[in-house]
């Protein structure tokens, strides 16, 4: 094989898998909202799960569990998208989800990560 073609080709295959797929699910019902607030091994301290009832469909573009969302400490740090969590995982009210694979913002591997959370009854947090 031609080496720039191999390159090309190695070239192209790095740019597809350093572009982060976004996307939007819901609605959903959330199941367990976890924070660590000490490290747990491969999550830092300050890491949110959370778990939604059953599961989601990815939308196109995204890939990661559909299950479970880990979003790090930096891309919530006023925990906005935890309390909004919370309160709709108390009042049982759906919610949408507004979510990355971005690896740049992975807190655990094969999980998306959270970008925003909205309330079926209030706007969201971005």
């Amino acid at each position: 094989m031609n080496s720039n073609i191999a390159a090309a080709i190695f070239a192209a295959l790095g740019m597809a898998a350093a572009h982060a797929g976004d996307g939007v699910v819901g609605p959903v019902t959330v199941d367990v909202v976890s924070l660590y607030v000490a490290k747990a091994a491969p999550r830092d301290a300050g890491s949110v799960t959370v778990t939604v009832v059953g599961s989601f469909s990815l939308p196109p573009g995204v890939k990661c569990d559909s299950t479970y969302l880990t979003t790090g400490l930096a891309s919530d740090p006023d925990r906005s998208m935890f309390r909004i969590a919370t309160q709709a995982l108390d009042s049982r009210q759906t919610v949408r989800l507004y979510i990355t694979d971005d690896s740049a913002l992975a807190a655990y591997s094969g999980r998306c990560s959270l970008k925003g959370i909205e309330l079926s009854s209030r706007l969201g947090v971005w």
